[in-house]
Parts: C-alpha cells; sequence; structure tokens
C-alpha cells in the first residue's frame, strides 16, 4: 500500500522502503494527516521509516497550547517568549518572515527575523541560542530592508 494508506499486514504489503505499523490510540503517523477519514485508530499503516530516533512531533497535529496560551503547538513541541517589537532595544517591528538556522559549528541557532517597515523601523534580526536553548545575543544583521 502507498504511505498513509492502511490496509497492510507486513511490510512487504506497503511499496518499497516503507514499513507496516500499527496505530494505537490517537498516535500520529509521520508524514501523514492526522484527523482525516482515513485516520483510524487501530489499523494499520504504510509508513517511511523514522530515521534518527523517535518522532519528537508531527507538524500539523496542534494538540497544546504555549504557557502562555497564545500559541497553538504540534504535539511533542513547547515554546516560550523570548523577543516583542520594541521590547528589545534595536528589535525591528512588524516582523513578516522567519527562519532558525543551526549554527556552522553545532554549538546552537539562530533565529532570524526579518521586517520590511518603512524608515529606520525595518530590517533584519538575529537571536543566538546556545545548544540548550538559551539567549546568547541579539544583533541587528540588516537595516532598512525593503
Amino acid at each position: 500500500c502507498d504511505e498513509c494508506v492502511g490496509g497492510c499486514n507486513k511490510n512487504s504489503d506497503c511499496r518499497v522502503g516503507f514499513e507496516c505499523k500499527l496505530r494505537t490510540g490517537s498516535n500520529p503517523i509521520p508524514g501523514c494527516v492526522t484527523g482525516g477519514p482515513l485516520d483510524v485508530a487501530g489499523k494499520k499503516y504504510c509508513q517511511e521509516p523514522v530515521v534518527g530516533g523517535p518522532v519528537t512531533y508531527i507538524p500539523g497535529h496542534l494538540n497544546s497550547t504555549s504557557s502562555d496560551g497564545d500559541l497553538l503547538l504540534s504535539h511533542g513541541l513547547s515554546a516560550r517568549r523570548v523577543a516583542s517589537s520594541r521590547i528589545i532595544s534595536g528589535w525591528h517591528s512588524r516582523p513578516d518572515g522567519a527562519g532558525v538556522f543551526e549554527k556552522a559549528d553545532g554549538t546552537g541557532w539562530y533565529y532570524v527575523s526579518n521586517a520590511e517597515a518603512g524608515g529606520s523601523s525595518g530590517g533584519v534580526g538575529s537571536i543566538e541560542f546556545d545548544v540548550n536553548g538559551n539567549v546568547v545575543r541579539y544583533r541587528k544583521v540588516a537595516r532598512r530592508s525593503r
């Protein structure tokens, strides 16, 4: 069977490279959308084998909230506020795009946020985190971006 499709009894029933797994309770199946009409507990599904250890979260499986209640989070994730517009001196207003990048030496991550605001309020800021998720520093990496 194909990915996310039930009906398998053994691995050979699945397409090459996939495994037949029993879904118990409401645990998510990696790579599959949860909550759809084909999402049935107690049924076996074909799925790609998990590489690198157990799955800690499934994107889109929003069943918890951040500690302040402001964010919906996928199962297995947690969040905390580390910045708000104008709270950090020099942090740009109205962020409209962001990304997280691992540091080249593997010692942490950068959260990089962009704001295409006019005048001096726009720009790109970066918050550096260590491997434990602690904020190391903030710095402006571009000004007046548009």
